[in-house]
């Protein structure tokens, strides 16, 4: 009885040590899809900015009057 106790927490320590691993590579991943993004919204606000004259602010269809005035 003890060896197969034995086998079996072996076995379940090799399945953790996979998982663990596997986990590592999809964070990595998932960091580098991060870091990508966060470079291509730099350069689409870069150009917005640009092309806007500096101002970033959206102008609010609160703030505007409606046609028919």
């Amino acid at each position: 009885m003890p060896e197969k106790h034995i086998i079996e927490l072996e076995s379940r320590i090799a399945f953790q040590e996979y998982q663990l691993s596997e986990l590592s590579d999809q964070i990595a991943d998932q960091q580098k899809q991060i870091l990508e993004l966060k470079s291509v919204l730099k350069t689409i606000v870069e150009r917005i900015s640009t092309s806007s004259g500096g101002s970033l602010r959206a102008e609010s269809s609160v703030d505007e009057r409606p046609p028919h005035y």
